[in-house]
């Protein structure tokens, strides 16, 4: 099947297109369906070729590329430096802070 669809499907779809465009334009359309496929690997080619050409990246290296890890929790979880000097308290101006709330437990 291609993509989603199965032979029934395909079949559904040929039978209308025979019945839209004709038996006699039929062959023509196919022929500028090949010629417009053959265009797009055209210019897919020269696209990768272009691509891998800017990046320099060698198509036939068959060395395998290191996965990536993820670092894990237990080495995310202890900083090198403590959080209180790896950054310092800073008081905000007097006419910025916002007084205390008035306690209203009672």
């Amino acid at each position: 099947p291609v993509g989603n669809l199965g032979i029934p499907e395909i079949m559904v779809i040929l039978v209308i297109v025979l019945l839209v465009f004709g038996p006699e334009k039929l062959p023509d359309m196919a022929r500028q369906l090949g010629k417009g496929m053959s265009e797009i690997r055209r210019v897919q080619a020269t696209l990768r070729a272009d691509v891998t050409g800017v990046l320099g990246i060698d198509e036939d290296d068959d060395e395998p590329v290191e996965p990536f890890h993820p670092p894990r929790p237990e080495t995310l979880s202890s900083p090198a430096v403590p959080r209180e000097r790896a950054v310092p308290r800073v008081s905000a101006p007097s006419r910025f802070r916002v007084p205390p709330r008035p306690d209203v437990s009672t």
